[in-house]
């Protein structure tokens, strides 16, 4: 989430929530000097199952993608001069009359009862009832969601998370249990870690290599390498269909639309010129 500095009486506020912004905050926070960032983590197990079960990941990609993007959001936070803010899911659904009022107390926004009521406002407001796929706009926050990873992961696959252990060790997780078992950082206060706490969790002596990870396709600007590569696998008859393949599968929906029309532009010329 980004938000520009308190406006004059009358103005407007915004954010913007988007997954994706966790490669791009360095720049995000050069382009908006006087934006702040609200990062959100959630139990691997958890993450891993959802890329798995709703968009197609398999367990080793959606294990290493809840490592390489949860680093990124520590260490960006870690070095923002306190622009950031992390908390838990389980901790923000489980207690909102704990985690909000303190997220809205470092915006530095003005405090309202409706705010956690925000499900009757909107119904008021006659918002439409289903926003960004499945999340809705007139029911409270579910807690319901917290252990339903518990009921679609195997042994075999709850071993392939032991590699996640160090890394949820200390943002408080226990692999074994959906809900967190101990605090967000030593100094976070109302469950809320920002610049100090960000920093004293990369300095512990957790066993977390702190590597800066170059992050995947979908979350890089293409080079022109890359482009090259993607039309090559585009028009390669031998090869599966762009929509199958993964790498262009993690693509977001718009660029998948593009790249098919371009393999039907390629294939279709490479059969007129046979």
């Amino acid at each position: 989430m980004v938000r520009p500095a308190r406006p004059a009486a009358g103005g407007t506020r915004w954010g913007d929530k988007t997954p994706f912004h966790t490669w791009h905050i360095v720049r995000l926070s050069r382009v908006f000097p006087d934006g702040v960032f609200i990062g959100m983590v959630r139990h691997p197990a958890a993450v891993a199952s959802s890329l798995h079960d709703r968009f197609g990941y398999s367990w080793e990609a959606a294990t290493q993608r809840w490592m390489r993007s949860t680093k990124e959001l520590i260490l960006r936070g870690s070095q923002l001069d306190g622009r950031m803010a992390l908390c838990r899911y389980e901790d923000l659904v489980t207690q909102p009359e704990l985690i909000v009022p303190g997220l809205i107390s470092w915006l530095d926004e003005p405090w309202s009862d409706e705010v956690l009521s925000f499900h009757e406002v909107h119904r008021q407001r006659g918002t439409a009832k289903e926003v960004e796929g499945l999340t809705r706009s007139d029911r409270p926050m579910d807690a319901s969601r917290i252990a339903q990873w518990t009921h679609s992961v195997d042994s075999d696959v709850s071993r392939l998370f032991g590699r996640t252990a160090a890394l949820a060790t200390l943002l408080g997780y226990d692999l074994d249990q959906p809900m967190p078992v101990a605090p967000l950082g030593s100094r976070s206060t109302g469950g809320i870690a920002t610049g100090a706490d960000l920093e004293g969790l990369i300095a512990r002596d957790s066993g977390v290599t702190w590597r800066n990870r170059r992050p995947t396709l979908e979350n890089r600007q293409l080079r022109p390498e890359d482009l090259k590569s993607l039309r090559r696998r585009a028009s390669a008859d031998a090869h599966p269909p762009p929509s199958r393949s993964r790498a262009v599968r993690r693509l977001p929906p718009g660029t998948r639309r593009r790249l098919a029309a371009l393999n039907r532009r390629v294939l279709g010329s490479r059969r007129r010129h046979r």
